[in-house]
């Protein structure tokens, strides 16, 4: 990173060069442009270029279609999570389409692919100037202009060591007109269950457990449909999906073999007007959803759960400052949920309700200079924010943050952010009906063995608010080269007061702090577990990430492209205060569940003619959970370092095309074949003076293993 400095101050005397159809202000393109200019516009002898779908600032990395070709992704979606895991992007983003936002970017990501012309990766401070919580990552995708595709895909599943498969099926169809767009999509999948009689080392260590599923079978059938039309100077937007899933799972329980059938129904939709009124850019949405469970076998329940909300958001320059528009962006939001249910004999019926009104200013304090002017000051820019809430009749919600972005170079910039706030939790997790999960193996400090329990899952109703003070301090550097060298770094802490988590790892601290949430049997044996989600006393954390990415260009004439992506985490500090009165216990040496201080991820995406490869690495450093607060003994448990790859390779099958044709990229047959787990690694463990832990054998963890996948997929 040092290194990467000192060559961007040596190099800033020269700046780089800039096509003529592209703004003065805006970076070089990260990688090659295949795009056609945007509209012309002749005034009075002069001629300028807009450049479509461009957002309010330039971007930091851009991908053009080449590259997003090479992601060996089957829709936009799953193209953005791989761009995501690719640069290290942390927290969900804010997805721009062609340059706005948008009433739901739900309603573009199921288009294939192909329907994208680039995607701009905004640097930090674009998430305050589009009025969104400061520090998120936002990204711009811009769709084609004129686009029609259709779409099939068989995919089928099956791990080396047998016992269950997968088989997936999915169809979509999809247009682009201009502002005019619709999608729609219809998906079925079917698993099998993994049953213990599969895995002789598993009933080997567990006889009696003969009949129990190790993984649940499931059946899910699915469609989706999303609209976008002009209707004058406004736009309007519907998406709806609806999905029906079940799914059946064995435990046995002293001797007794139970069976569990689930069935869960989801309806959801939402709709929306964005347009411009009185100098604002203006954003109305409504939505709404419907959900349904249905438990037999292990405890009869019947849940209904129903939201209804709405969301406003509108955004204008308010003032003309030397360095640039001062900016106001101002949103509200409404929620309605509630719940009824049924289960054990006993009725429920829980509602809650959310209003919140966020306001964010954004000014630009410095301008960065033209090239070839004396100042090289950079640009600086303040942005400050404040949310009001109330949910479930309590006042008193709300928060404050303010971020400063400075750019003294056009390839460095630097990101401070302070946030404090007091969050409501998710209204699903207070008013959801409790049902019982699919069973797990729990390894139980205190008796030293592993036993194969009964989660408890959905709603809790004294679940209460949380108190956040984070801060954030990033670098990023790039792109630098031909090859577009991206570097990041971060260091960030938090401190959480009533934080909302779920029972941490079993340990003797743990359970006498939550005794209510452990269930044992008279034998003293541990049968279930609640895992709703609480308020914990208090959550300190410190932690330092950085990255690198780069694209390897094709050279003259050639069709290689690869891009890799290089992130490692280190955790400076994870203290968690269990119960008010407690004193707080170090996660990372091991107190109340072992954490890893470090993990590294390398992703590769390439593409060589018709072939393209996919690969991903990540590993974790071992841990050791502690049977002694704040004592090393030799009944911990020590987990080993563990490192997972990831392999997807494809072939594309293109048809020949006439003259004219060449509506979709790489229209054909396409040929995968993926391998989760390439090496086929299991976590493994040992207890403190070196013995074999019980529940890490081979198939206990994870009796799945290795899993080889084969898709089909069609490009009409």
């Amino acid at each position: 990173m040092a290194l990467l400095l000192m060559w961007a101050f040596w190099t800033a005397g020269d700046p780089p060069q800039v096509r003529p159809d592209e703004p003065m202000d805006r970076p070089p393109s990260c990688t090659r442009q295949d795009q056609a200019p945007g509209p012309v516009v002749e005034l009075e002898e002069v001629l300028v270029r807009g450049r479509r779908g461009a957002a309010r600032l330039a971007p930091e990395i851009e991908l053009d279609a080449a590259t997003i070709d090479s992601l060996g992704a089957y829709d936009v979606g799953e193209a953005l999570e791989r761009i995501r895991q690719t640069l290290g992007l942390q927290g969900a983003p804010v997805i721009l389409v062609n340059g706005r936002q948008v009433v739901s970017a739900a309603n573009f990501m199921g288009f294939p692919p192909d329907a994208l012309m680039r995607v701009e990766v905004l640097p930090q401070e674009a998430a305050a100037v589009y009025g969104e919580a400061s520090g998120r990552p936002v990204l711009n995708i811009v769709l084609q202009q004129e686009f029609q595709s259709r779409d099939g895909l068989v995919r089928g599943s099956l791990p080396t060591a047998g016992g269950t498969s997968s088989l997936a099926l999915d169809a979509r169809q999809a247009e682009i007109h201009g502002d005019d767009t619709r999608q729609f999509g219809v998906q079925a999948a079917r698993d099998t269950a993994l049953y213990a009689d599969e895995r002789p080392l598993w009933l080997k260590d567990r006889p009696g457990s003969e009949g129990s599923t190790l993984s649940p079978a499931s059946e899910a059938v699915g469609a989706n449909l999303s609209l976008t039309a002009r209707l004058g100077d406004w736009s309007a937007a519907f998406n709806t999906q609806a999905q029906r899933q079940v799914s059946r799972f064995s435990a046995v329980v002293d001797d007794l073999r139970i069976e569990t059938r689930q069935v869960q129904d989801s309806v959801i939709a939402n709709g929306g007007l964005t347009g411009e009124a009185a100098g604002w850019s203006v954003r109305l949405a409504l939505d709404g959803g419907l959900t349904t469970l249905g438990q037999d076998g292990g405890g009869r329940v019947r849940s209904r759960g129903s939201f209804i909300g709405s969301d406003m958001g509108a955004d204008r320059t308010v003032a003309e400052l030397p360095a640039g528009p001062m900016r106001l962006a101002v949103s509200g939001r409404a929620r309605y949920a509630w719940a009824d249910g049924e289960g054990e004999g006993e009725e429920s019926g829980r509602s809650n309700r959310l209003l919140e009104g966020r306001a964010t200013l954004n000014a630009p304090l410095f301008r960065a200079e033209r090239p070839g002017t004396p100042w090289r000051g950079g640009a600086l820019s303040l942005s400050i924010g404040g949310v009001l809430s109330r949910q479930g009749g309590e006042d008193g919600g709300g928060g404050v943050n303010v971020s400063l972005s400075w750019a003294p170079l056009r390839i460095f910039r630097l990101h401070g952010q302070w946030a404090g706030s007091t969050d409501g939790p998710p209204a699903e997790a207070v008013i959801a009906s409790p049902f019982q999960g699919p069973p797990r193996l729990v390894f139980d400090v205190a008796r030293g063995e592993s036993v194969m329990v009964t989660p408890l899952l959905g709603g809790n109703p004294d679940l209460g608010p949380q108190r956040a003070d984070r801060r954030t301090v990033s670098a990023s550097l790039g792109p630098l080269t031909s090859w577009a060298v991206h570097a990041q770094a971060s260091w960030s802490r938090a401190r959480i007061t009533d934080p909302f988590g779920v029972t941490p790892e079993l340990t003797p601290a743990v359970e006498a702090a939550f005794p209510d949430r452990f269930f044992r049997g008279t034998d003293g044996r541990l049968t279930g577990i609640d895992l709703r989600l609480l308020n914990l006393a208090a959550i300190t954390s410190e932690s330092l990430s950085a990255g690198v990415n780069f694209t390897i260009p094709p050279g003259a004439g050639g069709t290689a492209l690869f891009q890799v992506g290089l992130n490692y985490t280190r955790q400076l500090r994870s203290e968690t205060a269990l119960r008010p009165g407690l004193p707080a216990i170090d996660q990372l040496a091991g107190d109340g569940g072992g954490m890893s201080r470090q993990q590294v991820s390398a992703l590769l995406n390439g593409r060589v003619g018709p072939w393209s490869m996919n690969l991903t690495a990540r590993w974790r450093e071992g841990a050791r959970t502690r049977k002694m607060v704040g004592v090393d003994g030799p009944d911990d448990l020590r987990r080993e370092a563990f490192t997972v790859v990831d392999l997807k390779l494809g072939r594309l099958f293109a048809p020949p095309t006439a003259e004219g044709d060449g509506e979709r990229r790489d229209p054909g047959l396409r040929l995968e074949l993926g391998i989760d787990n390439l090496f086929d690694a299991r976590p493994r463990a040992t207890l403190g003076d070196g013995r074999p832990a019980p529940g890490y054998g081979r198939d206990d963890i994870d009796p799945v293993g290795r899993m080889v996948r084969v898709s089909l997929s069609r490009r009409f």
